[in-house]
């Protein structure tokens, strides 16, 4: 506060700054007058239906333009300011979802519950009865570590690691030959969503960034599902991989296949499969049969072409 009444005594900033903001019309009787009704109650009237204020009021368009003047003033002089707005919004976007004062009297009724799931779901370790409070241990000289205990400390880690793993498999995707399918087309609109929407909160607001990421939670579940199932068949595949192979050695210790059959998995599955269960035939059956519908490589085609000129 007493920096800003020192840039408003300096004139560097409008006396508007000394009111609170989305508060009724009268509070800003001197800063806004009366504009014409367009004929759109929801932009004519003072008030909605329920009797509170209509913050879609024509009006309120007059003190966007002096709060547009004092943002690029303090953006040019004090880019500083910015910079402490910018970790606050980073702040915000990683708390829980509903850790928001406007659910004061929700979340009371549901504490221990809210708690618990904040705790191990997010991570968020310490909990702050309000906004005011985080602001006064900052202003305490409380270090910028310890206020990742009042956010949600597992989304800081997890949700860029998520965005980073979405982006590096739609890039190996977009390099193969068959780029152009559904899922490619699916993963590049979350990932295009998740970009947008937290980097237009994060630059514009401060408040209630993690109630905007709730619309996008959902594609980071898919995100982390993905990485649960690259990692569950492959470590399927490699245990049953490593027990064939070990059935497939003679008793001195080498492989019973031949070298050109060892190479090739599909072949030394296909002479191993007498002995295997039912369910492990059906796999290697499966593996024989993609084996055979797979095209050839490039290198093959050249190969079998030279051949056919020699000819």
């Amino acid at each position: 506060p007493a920096e800003r009444d020192r840039l408003i005594n300096q004139g560097h900033l409008s006396e508007l700054e000394r009111l609170p903001p989305m508060e009724a019309l009268p509070v800003y009787s001197a800063f806004v007058h009366p504009a014409a009704p367009i004929g759109i109650p929801v932009l004519d009237q003072k008030r909605d239906s329920t009797g509170r204020t209509n913050f879609n009021n024509v009006e309120y368009f007059q003190l966007h333009r002096i709060y547009m003047q004092d943002a690029k003033h303090l953006l040019l002089r004090h880019p500083a300011a910015f910079g402490k707005s910018l970790l606050t919004a980073l702040f915000t976007y990683f708390l829980p979802t509903g850790d928001f004062p406007f659910f004061g009297e929700n979340r009371g009724r549901i504490h221990t519950l809210d708690r618990w799931v904040n705790i191990l779901a997010f991570g968020q370790l310490r909990e702050a009865p309000a906004r005011v409070d985080l602001r006064a241990l900052w202003a305490g000289g409380a270090s910028i570590w310890s206020f990742l205990l009042y956010t949600g400390s597992f989304l800081i880690f997890g949700l860029p690691a998520l965005f980073a793993y979405g982006c590096k498999t739609l890039w190996t995707a977009l390099r193969q030959p068959r780029w152009r399918t559904p899922q490619n087309a699916l993963l590049a609109f979350m990932l295009l969503n998740i970009a947008m929407l937290t980097t237009v909160v994060t630059l514009f607001s401060s408040f209630e960034n993690n109630r905007y990421r709730l619309t996008i939670d959902g594609f980071f579940v898919i995100l982390a599902a993905m990485v649960v199932k690259s990692w569950i068949p492959n470590r399927r595949g490699s245990s049953m991989m490593r027990g064939l192979n070990s059935r497939a050695r003679t008793g001195n210790g080498r492989s019973s296949l031949r070298p050109s059959h060892s190479a090739n998995p599909h072949f030394a599955t296909a002479i191993v499969a007498p002995r295997g269960s039912i369910r492990t035939k059906r796999f290697i059956g499966k593996r024989i049969v993609c084996s055979l519908l797979k095209p050839p490589s490039r290198a093959a085609i050249m190969v079998s072409e030279c051949r056919n000129s020699k000819h």
